[in-house]
């Protein structure tokens, strides 16, 4: 119910998620993220982590650029 909830309102955000079982020992639910679908809210994104917590992100490190919108 909660995993459904979740990634209906992701979906709804403009986010691709896609949710199934993982097919490991237990088939575990997982939700996965294409994180490069919320690049367009990238500005937005890092404008907030520097107005409440003061960190700066360069615009061409990718690495953490992903970590900014995957956060």
């Amino acid at each position: 119910m909660f995993i459904g909830q979740a990634v209906t309102r992701s979906r709804q955000k403009g986010y691709k998620v896609v949710c199934g079982r993982w097919l490991v020992e237990g088939n575990p639910q997982v939700i996965l993220f294409d994180v490069g679908s919320a690049a367009f809210r990238m500005a937005e994104f890092k404008h907030e982590l520097y107005e409440k917590a003061g960190i700066g992100i360069p615009n061409d490190d990718i690495e953490t650029n992903d970590v900014c919108l995957f956060g």
